[in-house]
């Protein structure tokens, strides 16, 4: 997070403790890629991260010296190890972000991230038994850094977020059939007093687990 977050307890620490036999990068976001954890692997383990256009993750991996790096390009379906496989799908933004659809046997996990609902690939993706996806809204500077924008005008637009993401989640459990949702990747505070107008901003509009529950009448 570049110093502006702090994260406790620290994920990478914990993260240590095992050896993984595959690393899967899902996008660049310094959340999803951890420079301070991946300097700690060893750099023969095999990294499967998508055939992004600008290499900007190919290129990372390679300063961190790994040198066993598997592209993925949208669509196609990798074996991992026995009967588990993975298949990456492009996002519905322009931006730099994927699907990923884990099958184990006849199990299907489909992973979200920060891309929300491709539409186009429910049928190729099929119905799975778990979506995880991220929740909540407030980890972007928009609109908080925004000193034009007013603080009314910014509740309206956190609020708006917090509703779409809701939705997202719900219309991504219809067109999936998915059994279960797991959200990942939103908590957090920021720490220094001048922030502390945008963090109450942030907690106001969060989704709550147990909101998503109510909402979408699912597990």
């Amino acid at each position: 997070f570049n110093n502006s977050w702090i994260q406790y307890p620290p994920p990478y620490k914990y993260s240590l403790k095992y050896k993984p036999n595959i690393i899967l990068i899902t996008h660049e976001h310094s959340d999803h890629l951890s420079l301070e954890t991946l300097k700690e692997y060893n750099k023969n383990t095999p990294i499967y991260f998508p055939a992004f256009p600008n290499k900007r993750i190919e290129k990372i991996l390679k300063r961190l010296k790994f040198i066993n790096l598997k592209k993925m390009y949208f669509g196609k379906k990798y074996n991992l190890y026995k009967k588990v496989y993975l298949t990456c799908f492009q996002p519905i933004s322009n931006f730099n972000d994927s699907i990923h659809l884990l099958e184990f046997d006849n199990f299907k996990l489909l992973n979200l991230n920060d891309a929300g609902v491709n539409y186009k690939i429910a049928k190729k993706v099929g119905s799975v038994d778990i979506i995880s996806s991220t929740f909540g809204s407030g980890a972007s500077g928009y609109p908080l850094c925004w000193k034009d924008i007013k603080k009314n005008k910014k509740e309206k637009i956190l609020k708006n977020q917090y509703l779409a993401r809701l939705n997202l989640l719900k219309n991504a459990s219809k067109i999936y059939k998915a059994e279960y949702i797991l959200p990942f990747a939103s908590y957090f505070a920021l720490i220094n007093k001048e922030h502390e107008i945008s963090n109450n901003l942030i907690f106001k509009y969060k989704i709550l687990p147990s909101n998503i529950i109510k909402e979408i009448d699912i597990k």
